[in-house]
């Protein structure tokens, strides 16, 4: 078979989750023994399905100047893009449940505020239930209880309707879509679609916003005021948050009719408001806030739905850990620790912190403190190891040295010595150089060779700044992703940090192989002290991947 001969494979399929999925696999020659490798996976979405069930994804991978001689390759497929509806994730219109109960996969900041109702107003899109605001008052904050799985690019809608006859001055019926959230009950971090039918207190008249909250702290986006609304009548309200573009569609519900930006209505599709912003990124929860400040049980939700749009990373979750389920200082229980006294939580990481809770950190200075989740991988290995670190405070000196590694494959979590494992590190301070860097390195039986390392111009990895590092086990095939988490850039192979997907790290080692453990260093060896190294976020996931053997020329 030719270096240029195109194949088709379906075997993938069972790896990404689907039945009905295509393979195509192309080798283009380069003329110097080598060939480079591209493949397109296409078909129906996995698992739920597609909202109108007629959208599908695809996935791409490619390989350059992979030799011509019948020895095996992995391909990773790590972007997948959705097309039409979008994958529904999750839907919720509130019958599932005898009113006035309230679905048990929902958690509330206060749950007596709200209440299921069989009485939705006149027009009702459902013929069951909706859910009500109870209370006169400020807004009750609740959402869906699970992560959103699709990276944030998600589409998170609902139908909602106001019976209020907004003519008081303390009238101000309103509802918020919730998008990307840190917390489920509370907002802290996370995007905000703000529907309102009259706003008393601030002057009366209709209102659209797009905000964001961070660590607390709220910022209005982009404003669309002073368009037609009525009472009892039901609008649809779709949140899309794809990258770092965000949008608001609302339709209405009684002739079809969307609001566009200019504030009137037309038959035709159109977008109400949109915003550009990348401070918050990643998978998050959804949820909703409803207030009413003239009477109880004059706003209600139904039609609840949440789909996978755009580009996105699409992994299977092994285990997650934000360290925020225990009070600082304990530690998770179902980790294994070097030594406890080297090891705390703390709820105050630095700032710019991508958690609302808890971070892991250093209780005492040490050059490298271990720890690992005590339970074997499950996929031979072949996983994503991450964690999000950042220094607070570097002394310079050629004693310093300060750091945080992920690693893979481990032999035995904990283990500070003789052990075996492939790591991926990110240097903030290295001594001997005085400069960042990034390094792919692997143990065997505790002697660590130096796979690959990424040498940084100074300040390229700062202080008090996030920053995700990926480390990636596919048989053989190892590489290292890191994401600036302040802006979602990624570090290139040459050291500069740019907006596309890149891998600034990789290697071929079949030294440490099958299922191994995971887990985090943390290193603080002259620097700034004990507790100025940070970790956040750990997760072990997998991606599909296929083999593919270019043929000998």
């Amino acid at each position: 078979m030719a270096c240029e001969t195109t194949t088709t494979d379906g075997g993938i399929c069972d790896t990404v989750g689907s039945t009905n999925g295509l393979v195509t696999v192309t080798l283009t020659p380069n003329g110097d023994g080598t060939c480079n490798v591209t493949a397109q996976w296409t078909g129906g979405v996995p698992g739920s399905g597609c909202a109108d069930g007629s959208c599908s994804y695809y996935g791409t991978a490619s390989l350059d100047h992979v030799p011509m001689d019948n020895s095996p390759h992995a391909l990773v497929f790590t972007s997948f893009t959705y097309t039409a509806g979008g994958r529904a994730i999750y839907s919720q219109n509130w019958d599932g449940v005898t009113a006035p109960a309230l679905p048990s996969d929902w958690v509330w900041s206060s749950p007596s505020q709200w209440a299921t109702t069989a009485s939705a107003p006149v027009g009702s899109i459902s013929g069951g239930n909706a859910v009500g605001w109870l209370l006169p008052g400020s807004g009750n904050v609740g959402g869906w209880n699970t992560r959103d799985g699709a990276d944030g690019n998600v589409c998170w809608s609902a139908s909602v309707c106001s019976t209020d006859t907004f003519i008081g001055s303390a009238d101000q019926p309103e509802v918020f879509l919730r998008v990307r959230c840190s917390s489920a009950t509370s907002q802290s971090t996370e995007y905000q679609a703000q529907f309102v039918w009259f706003n008393g207190p601030f002057g009366g008249g209709s209102a659209l916003y797009i905000h964001r909250w961070l660590s607390g702290t709220g910022s209005t986006l982009a404003t669309l005021v002073g368009f037609p609304v009525s009472t009892s009548v039901w609008y649809n309200v779709a949140f899309t948050c794809v990258g770092s573009s965000l949008s608001v569609v609302v339709q209405r519900l009684s002739d079809g009719f969307y609001l566009n930006s200019s504030g009137a209505w037309q038959s035709g599709a159109a977008t109400a408001l949109s915003a550009t912003d990348s401070n918050i990124t990643g998978e998050g929860y959804v949820g909703l806030i409803a207030t009413s400040d003239s009477s109880p049980s004059d706003v209600f939700i139904d039609d609840c739905k949440l789909l996978a749009v755009g580009s996105f990373t699409r992994s299977a979750s092994v285990h997650t850990e934000s360290f925020g389920g225990v009070t600082p200082p304990a530690l998770p229980s179902d980790w294994t620790w070097d030594s406890s006294a080297n090891w705390k939580t703390t709820a105050s990481p630095p700032s710019g912190s991508i958690s609302a809770s808890n971070a892991l950190t250093t209780a005492v200075i040490i050059g490298g403190a271990y720890a690992g989740w005590n339970t074997l991988d499950g996929h031979g290995g072949n996983v994503t190891v991450s964690a999000s670190f950042s220094s607070q405070s570097i002394t310079s000196g050629s004693g310093a040295f300060v750091q945080g590694w992920v690693l893979a494959r481990w032999s035995s979590p904990g283990a500070t010595s003789g052990f075996s494992a492939y790591t991926a590190k990110l240097v903030f301070y290295d001594g001997a150089t005085a400069a960042p860097a990034v390094r792919l390195t692997k143990f065997i039986s505790g002697s660590e060779t130096v796979l690959g390392t990424l040498a940084l111009s100074s300040g390229a990895i700062a202080n008090n700044h996030w920053y995700n590092i990926a480390l990636s086990c596919y048989g053989s095939t190892l590489f290292v992703v890191v994401k600036r988490l302040t802006d979602g850039n990624y570090l290139q192979p040459d050291g500069t940090w740019g907006s596309t997907l890149a891998q600034a790290l990789s290697a071929t080692d079949g030294s440490i192989t099958g299922q191994g453990y995971a887990g985090i260093v943390l290193g603080d060896n002259g620097g700034g002290g004990a507790g100025d190294v940070y970790a956040d976020d750990f997760s072990i996931s997998t991606l599909p991947t296929m083999t593919i053997q270019v043929p000998a020329p």
